[in-house]
């Protein structure tokens, strides 16, 4: 029996002609920034070696008209109903096959350049990590639907796959180097309805800019950075001249309100027309204005659910709620689910979309946020990366970029230790769901599925020291995109044997189907 065009594989395609231009706008404007950066840097070097300023820039034109001639020439994908194939290379020649049956997300972008030439770019990833990732750059829309369509194939027929010896596609067809495959117009996918659980208004989004606040904190403090290296450097005449003969203080001021302004229409144009939908067993989530982006992953593929809360989110009533999957490494840049809403409507969706992954009864973040404990820690954060800088510059004398570096790896060595220190570790008495509360500069909870526990460890203390017999630095390791460790300073004895208990009845299921899965 023939196949459907939607289950006929696609062969020896190419990312369309079109993409190469798109990536010589793209390449343009970093090359521009890159050469004044170099032209900048060879005014500090002798007459005698400033020659290695056209040769550097002819270096990266070189390099820029090259580089998108040869991946499109020399990268060839295959995309069947049982995998995703991807030849790249010209001397040293590469390929990579992800079986669709162990996908857990698929990526769409479309960036400015790829707009203007109807592309976009496709992200097909398993588990994560670089080398189980494939993207396939700069093709049409039609394409991209016919890669979907199999996609999904691939996902209906994992479970029988996992029993059955995988099929063998026939009847290749290859089309053209720049021809789009022929349209599925003929075949008849069951379809799924999508069902819309969230789409932000634009002031969610601009609420969103500011209570991320991160531009607003960092920019005041670049400017007087700014202003301190050019006295170091004898540029104060210079940049005094460029913010208008302003003070350091009214420029930062100045500096912090276009962040504000800034970061709002930034977070707009980002997030614009943020959605999540449910497709079956599929999550969607869409945003994007000038660079739009589709996310879509298997809802089994989540390992957990983090609500989360700054300090301007704490004296607002407000939050946002993340997803731990097992394909992303940036877990927090990639997974937001939900932007900063009131705390109760971010419980009423949460409960509602993924019931089984957050606790079915009682709160998720406290009523009464911990404002002094966020301001304290905050504070201890802001005076450790202060201080230690202006030791090392005043008193020691160290460059400006050894003391903050310096600095920074002060605040992260005393970060980790309090994140531990301020982080409480337990268990949902009615679901399989391991629970971290942790308040240090955010208050968040993590709550994750026992059943994706890898390893739980904790330290029994004394009977005189603990009547209670609690544990002690207890630590729970799961995968989610990559390893993750959850670590407390203490927990109650019986939530750690039943971690230990859960985890251990799960992992016949857990390597069943891992088995299952390399054998589809």
């Amino acid at each position: 029996m023939p196949e459907s065009p939607a289950a006929a594989p696609l062969a020896g395609f190419r990312s369309a002609r079109a993409s190469v231009l798109a990536a010589y706008l793209s390449l343009a404007v970093g090359i521009a920034l890159g050469g004044i950066g170099v032209t900048l840097l060879v005014q500090l070097l002798p007459p005698d070696w400033r020659w290695i300023g056209p040769v550097v820039i002819g270096l990266l034109v070189a390099a820029m008209v090259v580089e998108p001639i040869t991946s499109h020439w020399f990268t060839r994908y295959t995309v069947t109903a049982d995998a995703v194939i991807e030849e790249s290379g010209w001397i040293d020649r590469k390929v990579k096959t992800l079986r669709w049956s162990r996908v857990q997300a698929v990526d769409r972008s479309t960036e400015w350049q790829l707009r203007l030439f109807g592309l976009a770019n496709l992200r097909i990833a398993q588990s994560g990590q670089d080398a189980a990732q494939i993207e396939i750059r700069g093709i049409r829309s039609a394409t991209i639907e016919q890669v979907l369509e199999r996609a999904r194939l691939g996902g209906a027929t994992a479970a029988v796959a996992a029993i059955d010896e995988p099929s063998t596609a026939t009847g290749i067809e290859r089309p053209d180097d720049d021809a789009e495959p022929r349209s599925s117009d003929d075949a008849e996918p069951a379809a799924t309805s999508e069902r819309l659980l969230y789409r932000a208004t634009t002031w969610d989004l601009a609420v969103m800019s500011v209570m991320f606040g991160a531009a607003v904190l960092t920019v005041p403090a670049l400017a007087f950075g700014a202003w301190e290296a050019a006295e170091q450097f004898g540029l104060q005449a210079w940049l005094t001249g460029v913010i208008g003969g302003l003070e350091p203080v009214s420029a930062a001021i100045l500096a912090g309100l276009a962040a504000v302004v800034l970061g709002a229409l930034g977070t707009i144009l980002r997030y614009h027309g943020f959605s999540v939908l449910r497709a079956g067993a599929e999550l969607r989530i869409r945003h994007g204005l000038l660079i739009s982006h589709e996310r879509s992953f298997r809802e089994d593929s989540i390992q957990g659910v983090v609500v989360q809360r700054n300090l301007l989110e704490q004296c607002s009533g407000r939050a946002r709620l993340w997803l731990l999957t097992l394909d992303a490494n940036e877990q927090l840049g990639k997974n937001l689910v939900l932007p900063s809403l009131p705390v109760r409507v971010v419980e009423r969706i949460a409960r509602e979309s993924f019931p089984g992954r957050v606790p079915l009864t009682g709160t998720l973040l406290a009523r009464r946020p911990p404002l002094l404990t966020t301001l304290v820690t905050t504070a201890l954060a802001v005076a450790i990366v202060g201080s230690t800088y202006a030791a090392l510059t005043w008193g020691l004398a160290w460059p400006i970029l050894l003391a903050g570096a310096s600095a920074l790896v002060a605040l992260a060595t005393v970060s980790a230790i309090c994140r531990v220190l301020l982080a409480r570790l337990a268990t949902d008495p009615h679901s399989e769901l391991l629970l971290l509360r942790r308040t240090y500069l955010t208050e968040s909870l993590r709550c994750v599925d026992i059943a994706a526990v890898r390893r739980v460890s904790a330290r029994r203390l004394p009977a005189w020291l603990s009547p209670r017999g609690r544990r002690l630095l207890p630590s729970a390791a799961i995968y989610a995109g990559k390893a993750v460790t959850l670590r407390a300073l203490h927990a109650d004895a019986a939530a750690v044997e039943r971690i230990r208990a859960v985890s251990v009845a799960h992992a016949p299921l857990v390597a069943a189907r891992t088995l299952a899965q390399h054998r589809a």
